[in-house]
């Protein structure tokens, strides 16, 4: 703006005004104008001259950008540390919960704790106001909604790519800011009161509560045991919430269904086309067309995160219909009106909706389960030319046109907190297609592996039969004897399992053999190293005559241990150290 004289033409803004008015540092971009001139003479002795009027293909400004921020970084350039079984150090610190939408805050009075849920709510309401939180001890851990990005409040934030919804990280950035991080207290109770409401809401005191049950607001059987040793969830009250949908058995690999959604191409959702479920949805719209004028419309006060309704939806011919839904979220609009985020729950679908628009859900219709199920494909993840760690939009555009209202099999995976992870199988020419493969071979994606959760790490394959082996000698006989997975002896197993004895004699009392060492002292007959010496069992039965055949100039002694006279040493003219072990010599201790 300088070197186009825009500070000189009369009735402008100064310099200094402009740099005031735009919220930047005059000296800081002087400083920066300064370095751009350096850096161009450098370059210009490196036969590397910038052409002015030369435009940059859009393609390419996003790598030059990161040049520019590598560049300016260098050396200090650094990775993440990742500590051994990290991804099972994360489940078991978040107790199990989704580590994806959950984070955790400490410090809670563990035997009151739930008596702070209101609390804690109002110091995360700027995030969402559709909260999940579960109670252990002193911690809380708080589930937030992932909702269709579609649909996201632009007016609040915009949606953040990655599996996490960007109201998590909104929380996370919380402890960052330090005028936000010094106002997350609660106020505490007293001993008195905080026992009051506990009665309040559990129907007696706080020493009483059952560790399986789940505990909401006005909830009419509770149970008996301490809330600081156990869990304890609360949810936001509701208007009847409807019951989940019914998932696939644990014994089914596969499962037909039909794509109602796709939120992006690993994300999407289905109605099971198993059972009578598509003639129930078909039903229960018959039902709502047949009626929707004599519906009454939902009272704001009863208009919360959780509460269930009929809502409206156009579709792309412009027709309107209304189907049941679910509020997730409240926020007000710019002209006042009260908005809210609502969640199909027979499609899995989300949009903004006005709550005048809102209906009252009938009773026969809230009998009916919930019929969408979420789904993730499996395995794979968006490549990386693609886009940011989210699936790019043609990606999504393909998934789309490929599977949207359409049936599939599905090949599942795993069941995580209820979300599927799949491959969605189509089928050409008579055989079944992966889409997850298709998107790999069309570059929308690359192969990943799946997360913690949804694996079970298997033990094995292992053998009772097969052989571990111990030292033979005293000081090694508590250590572990680790076979090389390139030696013979690494499978060995035991062929005679029905022996489980060492070599013994016929009457199995007591093992026969020697012990085999660096020898005695010759004075007075004792081990030199017994530390060292080897129990060596024989393969046979050792009599007198056996023990005469050891060379002469060796020398072998009773186990007993002892001076040996010369009439002693005579009768045993045996090996060097090796310390002879009685038939009887279990018998006789």
């Amino acid at each position: 703006m300088q070197s186009t004289g825009e500070f000189l033409v009369p009735g402008g803004k100064a310099e200094k005004e402009w740099a005031k008015h735009s919220y930047v540092q005059l000296s800081s971009l002087q400083d920066v104008h300064k370095l751009v001139e350096e850096l161009t003479d450098r370059l210009k002795n490196l036969k590397i001259v910038v052409q002015t009027h030369q435009s940059t293909p859009k393609k390419d400004q996003t790598l030059i950008l990161k040049m520019c921020m590598a560049a300016a970084f260098f050396p200090h350039y650094y990775k993440r540390t990742v500590p051994g079984d990290y991804q099972r150090e994360v489940c078991r610190e978040l107790s199990g919960h989704d580590p994806f939408r959950t984070v955790v805050v400490s410090g809670i009075p563990a035997a009151t704790n739930i008596i702070y849920d209101q609390q804690i709510r109002n110091l995360f309401k700027e995030c969402s106001q559709n909260l999940v939180i579960s109670y252990e001890g002193s911690k809380a851990y708080i589930q937030f909604p992932n909702l269709d990005g579609s649909c996201v409040k632009e007016e609040h934030f915009r949606n953040i790519p990655g599996s996490s919804p960007t109201t998590m990280h909104l929380a996370l950035k919380m402890r960052q800011v330090p005028r936000i991080s010094q106002s997350l207290c609660i106020t505490l109770i007293s001993p008195d009161e905080a026992e009051q409401q506990m009665q309040e809401i559990l129907g007696h005191s706080s020493d009483q509560y059952d560790s399986a049950h789940v505990v909401s607001y006005g909830d009419s059987q509770p149970s008996r045991h301490t809330l600081a040793n156990h869990g304890v969830r609360v949810t936001q009250p509701t208007s009847s919430s409807l019951k989940a949908p019914v998932l696939p058995s644990p014994t089914n690999h596969t499962w037909d269904v039909y794509v109602t959604h796709v939120v992006s191409a690993g994300h999407f959702w289905v109605i099971s086309s198993e059972g009578n479920n598509l003639g129930n949805l078909k039903h229960m719209e018959e039902i709502i067309m047949a009626s929707v004028q004599d519906f009454t419309p939902l009272s704001l006060s009863v208009i919360a995160p959780g509460c269930v309704c009929l809502a409206p939806f156009t579709d792309i011919q412009g027709m309107q219909a209304y189907y049941r839904a679910r509020v997730e979220d409240l926020f007000p609009s710019q002209d006042g009106n009260l908005q809210t985020v609502i969640f199909f729950v027979d499609y899995g679908n989300s949009e903004v909706v006005d709550a005048s628009d809102l209906r009252l859900l009938p009773k026969r219709l809230k009998e009916v389960n919930m019929l969408a199920v979420e789904c993730m494909l499996a395995e794979v993840k968006p490549a990386a030319k693609d886009s940011y760690g989210s699936w790019g939009f043609n990606a999504t555009k393909w998934l789309q046109n490929y599977a949207l209202n359409k049936s599939f099999t599905v090949q599942i995976y795993s069941v995580v907190s209820g979300v599927l992870r799949v491959k969605l199988l189509g089928t050409e020419g008579g055989k079944f297609i992966s889409a997850n493969q298709k998107l790999i071979s069309m570059g929308f994606a690359v192969k990943a592996e799946e997360f913690y959760l949804s694996k079970v790490k298997l033990r094995g394959p292992d053998s009772p039969l097969l052989l571990r082996f111990l030292a033979l000698t005293p000081s090694g006989s508590s250590k572990l004897v680790r076979v090389e997975s390139s030696s013979v002896n690494s499978t060995a197993l035991d062929l005679e399992p029905q022996n489980p004895h060492e070599r013994v004699n016929k009457k199995g009392t007591h093992y026969t053999g020697a012990l085999v060492g660096l020898g005695c002292d010759g004075r007075t007959g004792n081990v030199i190293y017994p530390l060292d010496d080897i129990e060596n069992a024989f393969d046979i039965d050792i009599i007198q005559e056996d023990l005469m055949m050891v060379p002469e100039d060796d020398t072998l002694y009773p186990e007993d241990g002892g001076a040996l006279d010369d009439v002693e040493r005579s009768a045993f003219p045996l090996h060097r150290g090796i310390c002879l072990r009685p038939d009887n010599h279990l018998k006789e201790g």
